[in-house]
């Protein structure tokens, strides 16, 4: 049944699609700075895409790879771990 900007069931609300799609947004400028090697302005940008939507493994991975590519072992390992466990979900 929907209603308005909610669909009930799947409890998804037409806000919380936009943060997802926003989230993805910040994603995708994140892996474009990488590939840039624009790193500190990467990192904030997979950082708000984590923020926007903490489910989302995509900037988890990301992240965890830019980590690598910087010499952030720990780190890496932390969000490539998290983006695994996501994936699975």
């Amino acid at each position: 049944e929907i209603k308005g900007n909610e669909i009930k069931g799947n409890e998804i609300k037409g806000n919380e699609i936009k943060d997802v799609a926003d989230a993805k947004k910040y994603n995708d400028l994140g892996i474009s700075d990488t590939l840039s090697s624009n790193f500190e302005k990467a990192e904030k940008e997979f950082r708000e895409s984590i923020k926007m939507d903490p489910n989302l493994a995509e900037p988890h991975g990301n992240l965890g790879i830019l980590y690598l590519r910087i010499g952030k072992k720990n780190d890496a390992a932390e969000e490539i771990l998290k983006a695994k466990e996501l994936f699975k979900k």
